[in-house]
C-alpha cells in the first residue's frame, strides 16, 4: 500500500492548508527575527553601557592625572624659583667671604702706620676702604704691596684716590676694590 497514494482533500482546501502553513512558518520566522533583534538590541546596550562606564572612568582617572601633573609643575615652578634664589645667596656669600679675605690680607700687607677707617662694601663686590697714613712713605708701601699679583689677581679693579693731606699731617685716602 505504500505504493497508493490518495488525495481526500480538495484543491481548494489544499491550497489553503499550505497558505496557512506557509502563514504560520513566516509568522515563526519574524517572532524568531525580533527575538533576534531584541536580544542583539539588549546586547548591545550592555555592551554600550559598559563601554560608557569606561570611559567615564579612564575621564576621571585622566583628569586626577592632569591634576597631578599641574600639581607637580606648581612644585617645579616653585623648585626652580627657591634653586634661584639659592644660587643668588651662594654668590653673596662667595662675595662676602671674598670681601672678607680682602679685608684680612688688606689688614696683613699694610704697614703699621696705615689706619683703615671707614669700609664700605657695594652691592656689585665692590669695596671702599677709607684709610689714613702718617706719611708718604708707608702709603708708598701700600700701593707696592696691593699692587703685587698675589693680591690682584682676583680683582676687576684696584685704584687709590682722593689722597688728602689733613691739618694733623696724615695723608688720607680712599682704596676702591671691585672682585671678579
Amino acid at each position: 500500500m505504500d505504493g497508493l497514494k490518495i488525495n481526500l482533500i480538495p484543491g481548494e482546501e489544499k491550497a489553503g492548508f499550505e497558505v496557512i502553513l506557509l502563514s504560520k512558518k513566516v509568522k515563526s520566522l519574524a517572532t524568531l527575527l525580533i527575538i533576534l533583534f531584541i536580544l542583539t538590541l539588549g546586547f548591545t546596550a550592555l555592551l554600550f553601557i559598559r563601554l560608557n562606564s569606561s570611559i567615564n572612568n579612564l575621564s576621571l582617572k585622566i583628569t586626577n592625572t592632569e591634576n597631578k601633573i599641574k600639581s607637580f609643575q606648581a612644585k617645579e615652578e616653585y623648585l626652580v624659583i627657591l634653586k634661584n634664589r639659592l644660587n643668588l645667596v651662594d654668590q653673596i656669600i662667595k662675595k662676602r667671604t671674598g670681601i672678607n679675605e680682602i679685608l684680612a690680607t688688606l689688614d696683613k700687607i699694610a704697614p703699621s702706620q696705615v689706619t683703615f677707617e671707614l669700609i664700605d662694601s657695594g652691592a656689585k663686590g665692590g669695596l671702599r676702604v677709607s684709610a689714613s697714613s702718617s706719611d708718604l712713605k708707608s702709603l708708598n708701601e701700600l700701593y707696592k704691596n696691593i699692587s703685587q699679583p698675589d693680591f690682584t689677581e682676583n680683582l676687576k679693579s684696584l685704584t687709590i684716590s682722593s689722597i688728602t693731606k689733613s691739618k694733623e699731617n696724615t695723608y688720607n685716602f680712599f682704596i676702591e676694590i671691585v672682585k671678579n
